[in-house]
């Protein structure tokens, strides 16, 4: 139903609000620590405390009820829309065997179900709010469970005896405050068994629970009305050893749940487990990959690559991206806390120099080992919202915060593993010019054809501005870049356009769409002639852009733009779906058809003027 990389990341705009959650609730400490020592040694602490306690304390109930609110919205999001759109794509199946499909919409039975695996991930969420604290360092030097109502008393108290009486300055009090709340993390405890997670992990935890159990009911149900007691596993990338055994191969139903684990916490759809699997009818179904080519993948992924003296096999390297990738979050968090609370340069300064250390590691670590870099796990949340902001639908659930994209590798070169599903993207800022014909001279008569184009959303006058800003980017590639790739990217009002100068068949715009705002235009030629490439897709599915457009060589212009309805769920969806259908050999006309028919068919909100 779904492919690996979509079901990793459906969960993300939910976490993206429990992580702002998170940041607030430590601003809010934090905020209240430079209060209290404002007015240190006066003896107004003490008369106000109590309401200052109260007046916080009811702030932090609003931004939980806030976040659940989100939350909700999200879920629902989550269990409707999403769950539509991977059920329908079983009809193909049906159709083929001649078995009659019944729509979503009249599947009230799977929608009874689905309602209430919503609203027992919804009341999950609820839970997770009810029981959050930070990890505290105890007497005895363990670590012990502080819930924040009581934490942010005994940690206020504290900051105030400490610098009333001369033992320890602000500075010291709010750097070992926020080193200790970023090292623990916003917390949710399960009482029971004491253990805790943090509130992110917890909520990406319910969500893909819920998304488990609906997706096993819809390919089971499924199964048996195609007649077959047969499933194909998914395959992915970077499984842990114990899942690779059985990834990508074809089992009964009895045997998901004695082989694979279906149905345990550490086997298939269990915890952090990303596969799936769906109805395979044999004799009729195609397996997506044979023994040979498992086993040929799977001796890659274990092929132990060396980095500073150590070996890794891909899973290992993985995890370790991982933790680096946790390291650089806290230390975000980190340094925007101490400059909320007003801490020492210096402090500041060395916290930043930490996070320059960790990020280098964690560039060269990925270079090495052959590793997409996942800047969007490193950045989700990293700033504190008092009212909480839910993410715009672009930016759920594929990429994040920092760049919300198709699910594709963005390098100079594709990563497009075939059938394997189409890669999440470590970030976007490359568009490319799919073609290898000659490069078309740019001429004055083609500088004066360039047609006005009526885009929707922009006014009149705005049409007429793209037109001459078409034209003058044609002269500036005709004499000042040899007729090669030119952009102009325009910020939000068509206002204050950034050139960027490319190859004959390449523009890299760095970090620059992540920096500028949103609702970005980029005006962008083809020396070539082409339509749009792969690498434009991925630039298109930004959560920043709004529109791309291109002007040939020859004057002509092709517009792609999102409509107030894009929704990048859908179109990350049918990007997956279509890719793994089109592209096998990873030729150039298996891609050109791919962005063609995606462009052509899709549902998600997408406005092309070469559709037919």
């Amino acid at each position: 139903m779904f492919t690996p990389e979509v079901t990793e990341a459906i969960p993300i705009a939910l976490e993206q609000i429990f992580d702002s959650l998170q940041m607030s609730i430590m601003t809010e400490i934090v905020r209240m620590l430079l209060e209290a020592a404002e007015i240190i040694p006066s003896t107004g602490y003490k008369m106000s405390r109590l309401y200052d306690l109260g007046t916080s304390k009811k702030r932090i109930k609003d931004i939980v009820a806030r976040t659940l609110n989100l939350s909700d919205k999200e879920v629902e999001n989550i269990f409707t829309n999403i769950t539509e759109s991977g059920y329908n794509e079983a009809e193909s199946a049906f159709i083929e065997q001649g078995k009659e499909f019944i729509p979503y919409s009249e599947n009230e039975p799977l929608q009874q179900f689905v309602r209430a695996v919503q609203e027992q991930t919804q009341n999950e969420c609820k839970n997770i709010t009810q029981s959050m604290g930070f990890a505290k360092r105890q007497p005895d030097g363990s670590l012990g469970f502080t819930p924040v109502a009581d934490y942010y008393q005994e940690t206020l108290d504290k900051a105030v005896t400490e610098i009333a009486s001369g033992a320890s300055d602000y500075n010291t009090v709010l750097e070992k405050t926020v080193t200790e709340m970023t090292n623990s993390g916003l917390r949710t405890v399960d009482y029971a068994s004491g253990h805790s997670n943090r509130v992110t992990v917890a909520a990406r935890r319910a969500v893909s629970t819920g998304l488990n159990q609906v997706v096993g009911k819809i390919n089971e149900e499924n199964a048996e009305k195609l007649g077959t007691n047969y499933f194909e596993v998914s395959w992915h990338s970077g499984a842990r050893p114990s899942h690779q055994v059985w990834q990508g191969r074809v089992y009964s139903k009895e045997e998901l749940e004695s082989v694979c684990g279906l149905g345990t916490v550490t086997g298939l759809c269990g915890a952090n487990c990303y596969h799936s699997y769906s109805p395979f009818t044999p004799g009729i179904t195609p397996r997506t990959y044979t023994d040979e080519q498992l086993d040929k993948m799977n001796a890659e992924e274990n092929k132990p690559v060396e980095y500073n003296g150590k070996t890794y096999t891909k899973y290992e390297a993985t995890q370790r991206q991982r933790r680096l990738e946790t390291a650089m979050r806290a230390q975000r968090q980190k340094i925007k806390l101490l400059e909320d609370g007003g801490a020492d340069e210096q402090a500041i300064i060395n916290a930043r120099a930490r996070y320059v250390k960790t990020s280098d590691e964690y560039v060269n670590f990925s270079k090495s080992v052959g590793l997409s870099q996942q800047w969007d796990r490193v950045t989700v949340g990293g700033s504190s919202v008092e009212g909480i902001t839910k993410p715009k639908k672009a930016s759920s659930p594929i990429g994040g915060i920092k760049t919300t994209s198709l699910p594709i590798k963005n390098t100079e070169n594709h990563t497009f593993k075939g059938k394997f599903g189409v890669e999440k993207s470590g970030g976007s800022g490359i568009i490319k010019e799919e073609n290898k014909k000659p490069i078309t001279p740019i001429t004055d008569k083609a500088i004066e054809r360039v047609p006005k184009v009526d885009i929707d959303g922009y006014s009149e006058e705005q049409r007429v501005e793209i037109q001459k800003q078409h034209k003058e980017l044609l002269k500036f590639s005709k004499e000042q870049n040899d007729n090669k790739e030119v952009a102009f990217v325009f910020r939000d009002g068509l206002v204050d356009y950034k050139p960027f100068t490319g190859s004959d068949e390449k523009i890299d715009f760095g970090t620059y769409l992540e920096t500028k705002g949103k609702n970005l235009t980029i005006l962008h030629n083809h020396p070539r002639n082409s339509s749009y490439s792969m690498n434009d897709l991925d630039v298109f599915a930004n959560k920043n852009v709004r529109t791309i457009t291109i002007v040939k060589n020859n004057g002509t212009v092709e517009y792609l733009t999102k409509t107030d309805d894009f929704d990048n769920n859908r179109f990350a969806l049918e990007c997956n779906r279509l890719y793994k259908k089109i592209v096998v050999k990873e030729t150039d006309e298996e891609k050109d058809r791919f962005v063609k028919t995606l462009l052509n068919k899709s549902k998600a909100g997408v406005i092309w003027s070469g559709r037919k």
